[in-house]
């Protein structure tokens, strides 16, 4: 989805919000022990939803004084940012350049969060999962930051709210949609 938001007469700012593919999670695919190969594989409808994205909005080409620009919403990927050496041992022991971001970043892109929080270590923000912390399969559930505010141009975050779920009311709402509903199973950004 995209929107175009007129601040003001003299500032507009194009937002795109994005829910990419939940299915084959590049973190369960490390956390089985895939060879980069396989990751990158897992990772590649993700990355080609990206990537028609960019196309489709001319993202791909940056212009002198274009207007501001945010990509927001439910990637389903962990970032680049995050998988690093500093991190090797809650990520099943591995680093990964994860290549929705990288390729978002590379195009100007910048992580708000990680503008703020540089440290992924001391401040992971993992919102992804909120309930589960063991799995059956690997022992321990992959915990990785998979919903962005990623921004380009003449922006700058300046402070992070994560509405955890304990503060929504969703007594009525539960009975609606199911005992595990969203505002339990991911945080808002």
């Amino acid at each position: 989805m995209y929107v175009r938001l007129n601040l003001s007469e003299s500032f507009q700012l194009d937002v795109y919000n994005i829910h990419l593919d939940w299915r084959n999670g590049g973190s369960y695919c490390a956390a089985r022990g895939a060879r980069v190969e396989e990751l990158l594989e897992c990772e590649s409808g993700r990355l080609n939803q990206t990537i028609e994205l960019i196309k489709a909005s001319g993202l791909d080409q940056i212009k002198q004084n274009e207007k501001p620009k945010i990509i927001l919403g439910d990637f389903n990927t962990p970032s680049h940012l995050d998988w690093v050496d500093s991190t090797r041992e809650i990520h099943f022991n591995r680093t990964v350049e994860w290549p929705v971001t990288k390729l978002l970043a590379d195009i100007g892109f910048k992580d708000s969060y990680r503008e703020l929080y540089p440290d992924p270590v001391n401040d992971p923000a993992n919102t992804w999962s909120t309930t589960e912390k063991t799995n059956r399969l690997f022992g321990r559930e992959p915990q990785d930051r998979i919903d962005f505010i990623l921004y380009r141009g003449n922006l700058r975050p300046i402070e992070k709210i994560s509405l955890k779920s304990r503060q929504f009311p969703i007594r009525n709402l539960r009975r609606k949609i199911s005992v595990r509903s969203w505002a339990k199973e991911r945080l808002a950004l």
